[in-house]
């Protein structure tokens, strides 16, 4: 039996030798694994296993209130909430949600911006759980452009697999006023990502393009979900990601037919990677 109930050990890849994510395990496998190691520590036949220790995962997922304002793009709907059955002069407690697909912290999917592009329950959801990168540009000020310059040190460890995290600490800002005049990822840097293989950048912003222009032309939106990737946006919490040994990161979407966007329950957790 394991000691620490905080642990499950899961198949997991390696970020230099793969670009999948392995399938699910089902718990019975997982369990046969956890029993195999716990009783042949030393043996040779063991394949690296992941654990993940639950007890680190964040929440980088912002929450969705109805007393507390929820940033939206004009035109885009706010997140309500409305009773419908009461206890205790009901049978049970339930809601009416009502929300846009681009509400709180959530994904786009191709055919979000691009005609023909895959809707969110075509996505190949191993895509979005996977190693985490976080770039760390909080020196950004407010409407300023993050270049390649910025973040080329972290270039060796960009490509296929790789879910990029772009960290400008801007989440600090999620229902104030200001929160929409956040840095922005310039295009060419985000057309150099992309030429890495990278397929899923996520950001703590409404958007990884400038907002609030006259004429937006959400060129990163473009480059990315053109290629066939995501955009997670409005996380938060991502400088505690930064605190973590190997972050990993789960985007899974809800299961929405033909739909361009999806909110998300967005989760890291720290890995250690081999034999246990």
């Amino acid at each position: 039996m394991l000691e620490n109930k905080d642990e499950v050990v899961v198949r997991m890849p390696s970020l230099r030798t793969t670009s999948h994510i392995s399938p699910l395990i089902p718990i019975p496998d997982i369990v046969n694994i956890v029993s195999i190691c716990l009783g042949e520590r030393t043996s040779n036949s063991i394949l690296p296993l992941l654990v993940v220790h639950f007890r680190d995962m964040l929440d980088l997922t912002h929450l969705l209130s109805t007393s507390t304002p929820v940033p939206v793009f004009d035109g885009h709907p706010t997140y309500s909430a409305s009773p419908i059955s009461c206890l205790p002069h009901d049978a049970s407690n339930v809601h009416a949600l009502s929300l846009g697909s681009h509400t709180g912290t959530h994904i786009d999917a191709p055919w979000h911006f691009i005609e023909g592009g895959k809707t969110i329950d075509q996505l190949d959801l191993r895509t979005l759980v996977g190693r985490a990168l976080v770039l760390d540009v909080r020196g950004k000020k407010a409407h300023e452009k993050i270049v390649w310059e910025d973040i080329e040190k972290w270039e060796d460890v960009m490509h296929e697999g790789v879910i990029v995290l772009i960290c400008t600490g801007w989440s600090r800002y999620w229902g104030k006023s200001n929160y929409g005049d956040h840095p922005y990822l310039d295009t060419s840097a985000a057309e150099k990502i992309v030429g890495k293989g990278v397929r899923v950048i996520g950001c703590d912003t409404m958007s990884p393009d400038e907002v609030g222009t006259d004429n937006p032309t959400h060129g990163v939106h473009r480059i990315v979900l053109g290629a066939g990737g995501v955009i997670a946006e409005n996380l938060c919490n991502l400088e505690q990601v930064l605190e973590l040994i190997e972050p990993v990161v789960s985007l899974l979407p809800l299961r929405l037919e033909r739909c361009d966007g999806s909110p998300i329950r967005a989760v890291a957790w720290s890995s250690a990677q081999g034999p246990v």
